[in-house]
């Protein structure tokens, strides 16, 4: 298993990991190529790809850095997914390892995620990888 920065060749496994995320919702290519044009353009977000040795890609980590006035940058994990089928295997560890190192490596030194509340699994697994609870928030939305 490794993991690299994502690459246009990934852009069918991003898409299929990306159907695992939800059953509510089914992405295409498309939605998901024109989403990564946007972000090369417009934010320093990185892709981070796990593949297997076959070169699958089988989990994703969506990173990047946040500024707020009166603080120091950080890290915030914005998406990660792995494979419903590699699940509990690793993966998970090595890709939030990996963002760690990367941006360690950039100067940055805390980071940080949301994760919604019913997502009692994935708490189990931040927690168990040395993140702590620090605060909880309501996200409000407004179609413009």
């Amino acid at each position: 298993m490794i993991v690299k920065q994502y690459a246009d060749e990934n852009l069918n496994d991003l898409t299929r990991l990306m159907n695992q995320w939800s059953s509510e919702v089914q992405y295409r290519t498309d939605e998901i190529e024109n989403c990564i044009k946007q972000m090369r353009e417009k934010s320093e977000n990185k892709i981070f790809i796990a593949q297997n040795e076959e070169g699958e890609a089988v989990g994703y980590v969506l990173a990047g850095i946040c500024y707020y006035l009166g603080a120091n940058p950080f890290v915030e994990i914005i998406q990660l997914l792995v494979g419903e089928d590699y699940r509990s295997q690793g993966v998970g560890v090595m890709l939030v390892d990996h963002v760690c190192t990367y941006y360690k490596q950039q100067g940055i030194s805390d980071i940080k995620l949301h994760s919604r509340v019913e997502r009692e699994r994935a708490h189990h697994f931040y927690r168990a990888h040395g993140f702590k609870e620090f605060k909880q928030s309501k996200f409000f939305e407004k179609e413009l």
